[in-house]
């Protein structure tokens, strides 16, 4: 994932960057489809990076994001391009509006218990499957920027 700042709430209730940590994971190989789990993690991250240009307000104020949410209520976050065959992500400024607002792609070998092919140039499994955007467990270790702010972010 690239090229976005997804924003939340740290303990301390003050607004700040963020980032996710999502899995998914199989209980049971041999009912793979039945037993595989998900999991997303979303927390403050505190980058070291400085940028020469600085945010407008129309980086964070009614921007796609905050639209999305505005329109469905969710936010998609990754996505599968099957073109490509890899998951990609929406970029720029996304909120976390609240839990379970952020839409995930999962996606796993084909095969859960096959080994990895590798070569020079890394380890790649041979063949992806998606399963879903159902999320299983979400875990905040930073706050959802709940309806007040969403309602300051949608102006």
């Amino acid at each position: 994932m690239a090229n976005f700042v997804l924003l939340v709430k740290n303990k301390e209730g003050k607004i700040t960057s963020g980032t996710i940590m999502s899995m998914d994971y199989v209980t049971d190989l041999n009912n793979v489809d039945a037993s595989t789990k998900t999991f997303l993690a979303v927390a403050p991250y505190y980058a070291h990076s400085i940028t020469s240009a600085g945010r407008t307000c129309s980086d964070c104020h009614k921007n796609p994001a905050v639209q999305e949410y505005n329109e469905k209520g969710k936010i998609t976050l990754t996505y599968w391009d099957g073109e490509s065959g890899k998951i990609k992500n929406k970029t720029g400024v996304i909120p976390y509006a609240k839990k379970g607002a952020l839409e995930v792609i999962f996606a796993r070998p084909k095969d859960p218990s096959a080994a990895p092919l590798c070569s020079e140039q890394g380890c790649m499994y041979p063949e992806w499957v998606t399963i879903g955007t159902k999320i299983d467990l979400e875990h905040s270790v930073g706050e959802p920027l709940g309806d007040e702010v969403m309602e300051k972010l949608s102006k």
